[in-house]
């Protein structure tokens, strides 16, 4: 949230900006939009928060964030407004010591309810009752991305990664991509839209629209780092 704002003749700078991120968001983009941010805005205290699903959008409701970038759980209320921001690929990864890695056919949607699937939890509420991506019977929950990445290369069970994160782990051989016969996009996981989202009520001051702007910018190129 911009807490404050330096105002006196001719002056009115914000003096924090707060703004929540979905994880699936390339943090290689939010660096150079923030390095950006540094030199147009340098008196400005800046707080940025990385969550997934509901916490993301429930920093701006607790008035902890101006503005917050959702996708994993991806709809908001009538409360707010939102923008569309980008869409981020995603793929299905296992360790090279997991049984899937193993299959030369294409795996099946019942061959992969078999095995432990890998997802975030939800600090909320607000998923509750609700699923995305899941698909397996056996479903472990971790607390963060970088945890599922090490449990995903531990062979602890397989999961939906943003491929900009596993491009590495793919090329040392440390994480696979198994061919599905899932269908309904090229490896049968649609990309995660990602948008802008404020409330109504409280919209984001100066340093917060500069902000969107350029995330909006930089986002605009695909997504491949």
């Amino acid at each position: 949230m911009e807490l404050r704002r330096l105002n006196g003749p001719g002056l009115s700078l914000t003096a924090e900006l707060a703004f929540a991120v979905d994880v699936m968001l390339p943090t290689s983009r939010l660096t150079a939009v923030i390095d950006r941010f540094r030199r147009e805005f340098p008196h400005t205290t800046l707080s940025v928060y990385s969550e997934s699903l509901g916490s993301t959008l429930q920093t701006v409701w607790d008035s902890q964030a101006s503005f917050a970038v959702i996708g994993t759980l991806p709809d908001a209320p009538s409360e707010f407004v939102t923008t569309p921001l980008c869409d981020i690929p995603m793929c299905l990864v296992v360790g090279s010591s997991h049984p899937l890695s193993m299959e030369r056919e294409p795996i099946t949607h019942s061959a992969l309810t078999q095995h432990n699937q890998l997802i975030i939890s939800d600090k909320t509420s607000r998923s509750t009752g609700r699923s995305f991506g899941v698909f397996s019977q056996k479903v472990w929950r971790v607390a963060d991305l970088g945890s599922k990445q090490e449990f995903l290369r531990a062979g602890l069970g397989w999961g939906l990664m943003p491929v900009h994160l596993v491009e590495e782990d793919l090329k040392t051989g440390r994480l696979r991509r198994p061919r599905t016969e899932v269908e309904n996009s090229p490896d049968g996981w649609k990309p995660i839209p990602l948008s802008i989202a404020f409330k109504r009520s409280r919209p984001p001051g100066q340093g917060g629209r500069w902000m969107i702007d350029n995330l909006i910018s930089e986002l605009a190129l695909p997504i491949t780092d």
